[in-house]
């Protein structure tokens, strides 16, 4: 049985678990090899632009 996650430090979405993967429950196959300090920064990093965006969509549906 597997789901699809999304990765904490990139935000693709991946399946997990997958048959001989890397990926974890919070990383992609892709970003789990990553030293710890890289991770963490690709995750703040994210974070920031998904807020970002959220915030540029609620101004655009903003009257005028």
């Amino acid at each position: 049985m597997s789901d699809r996650r999304t990765c904490r430090a990139c935000g693709i979405s991946y399946e997990y678990p997958g048959h001989q993967s890397l990926a974890t429950r919070s990383h992609c196959e892709h970003c789990a090899p990553l030293p710890e300090p890289v991770r963490r920064a690709f995750e703040r990093l994210r974070r920031r632009v998904d807020r970002l965006q959220r915030e540029v969509e609620h101004l655009r549906a903003a009257p005028s």
